[in-house]
């Protein structure tokens, strides 16, 4: 017996294979576009991408080297606020301070004048037998007599990295930092009725650039608990052959009108002390345009 096939069947199969066939590009098509109208949709017209990437982006934190203290952690405002405005608001950007200042292994001390101005600009000028200028215009030192050493680099981060602007420029930079506690004592704890300082002290990955020296640096901060002033720095800068323990003390006079103003700065290492500055006249005033941070 034969079979019987249903030849009207197969040619409703065949038909609707290729209906199939016409319609599957169709639809792809079809969802191609309505793709790309999403995307556009989601992105904006042509005009509007344009306007959004020729909007400005928005300027840093610290533009101008000012702190903004709505960025800044509310246990540190009280330090902020220790340090009057001149960090907040223009008109005393620049420090003049004028003293006598002592290097290890010398005897005698020389007449220095030293200028400071916001944001990371230094010019330090003695004034002795051999006068000498070394400065930092925020990227690069140098030196007038010769090339920048390792001691004028350790100069320029003991006075322009290990101060209470550079700390909080930082915060606006967004160093890491973490608060380890408060009302820390400089002893053992065994002291019967110590009457030494208190410390708020705060840990900061900091970064200390200057020119070609580069380097990470975990740093201690130390701000006294009742003044709110930053008096002390501690911590260790390791190289291939020995590691060096730097310590910062900080001197404060408050004036008249709350503005406290530097009269010491000393550093430490490995407990002897290697440069220290006393200052007797400090003058804050605004920022001004005499390049004097620049090389000559």
């Amino acid at each position: 017996m034969f079979a019987r096939f249903d030849l009207s069947a197969l040619s409703r199969r065949r038909s609707a294979k290729l209906v199939l066939a016409f319609l599957a590009p169709v639809v792809a098509i079809a969802l191609l576009t309505l793709t790309a109208r999403a995307w556009r949709d989601k992105k904006g017209s042509p005009t509007k991408q344009d306007a959004v990437a020729a909007r400005p982006s928005p300027p840093p934190l610290n533009a101008g080297g000012y702190v903004r203290r709505a960025f800044i952690r509310s246990r540190l405002r009280d330090a902020l606020s220790a340090l009057g405005d001149r960090l907040e608001k223009p008109g005393k950007e620049r420090l003049t301070l004028v003293g006598t200042l002592r290097r290890q292994n010398y005897s005698q001390a020389t007449p220095f004048r030293l200028f400071m101005e916001l944001p990371h600009r230094m010019r330090l000028e003695e004034q002795g037998a051999r006068p000498r200028v070394i400065g930092f215009d925020g990227n690069n030192g140098w030196a007038s007599d010769a090339a920048l050493s390792d001691a004028d680099r350790d100069t320029i981060e003991a006075l322009v990295f290990d101060s209470a602007d550079h700390f909080f420029l930082g915060q606006m930079q967004g160093f890491a930092t973490r608060e380890l506690g408060s009302r820390f004592r400089l002893d053992d704890g065994a002291t019967a009725n110590y009457t030494g300082p208190f410390y708020d002290i705060y840990q900061v990955a900091d970064h200390v650039k200057i020119g070609d020296m580069d380097r990470d640096q975990f740093k201690l901060f130390y701000f006294n608990s009742d003044t709110k002033l930053l008096e002390r720095l501690c911590y260790q800068i390791s190289d291939e052959s020995k590691n060096t323990d730097v310590e910062i003390h900080l001197g404060w006079l408050r004036k008249g009108d709350g503005q406290p103003l530097p009269v010491s700065i000393e550093r430490l290492e490995n407990k002897q002390s290697v440069l220290t500055l006393a200052i007797a006249s400090a003058i804050a005033g605004p920022r001004l345009a005499d390049r004097i941070f620049n090389a000559p």
